[in-house]
């Protein structure tokens, strides 16, 4: 076994690479998703000053339903909890909205690639 299959040997490392060498070729599209990501984090940003000073505002991103992690209250009523709640569900669904559009990667690697 190499040091490489020693230190990764699931393949995460060369995943990410695949990932990132793939949006790489296609800096078009790559800069369009990041304007987009911008953009959605400017409205989580406008809501959460909303809620700040007092106005409802629903969520920008908002938890799936059967996800029982952002239930409580404390993640709607607290303004700083629901800047933390809504800024991790909004990059984590820009990443897997990502690794899975990523362009000429294989759906099985997408799908590994997004596990990991």
């Amino acid at each position: 076994m190499t040091d490489k299959n020693l230190l990764d040997p699931f393949g995460i490392m060369d995943l990410n690479q695949a990932v990132i060498a793939a949006w790489c070729r296609h800096p078009q599209q790559l800069q369009d998703r990041i304007q987009s990501f911008l953009g959605d984090l400017f409205q989580v940003q406008q809501q959460v000053m909303m809620r700040s000073i007092g106005q409802l505002a629903p969520d920008y991103v908002p938890a799936i339903s059967a996800d029982e992690r952002f239930r409580d209250k404390a993640w709607t009523e607290s303004a700083w909890f629901d800047y933390i709640k809504e800024y991790y569900l909004l990059c984590t669904r820009a990443l897997e909205d990502a690794i899975y559009d990523t362009p000429e990667l294989a759906d099985k690697d997408k799908r590994r690639a997004a596990f990991w």
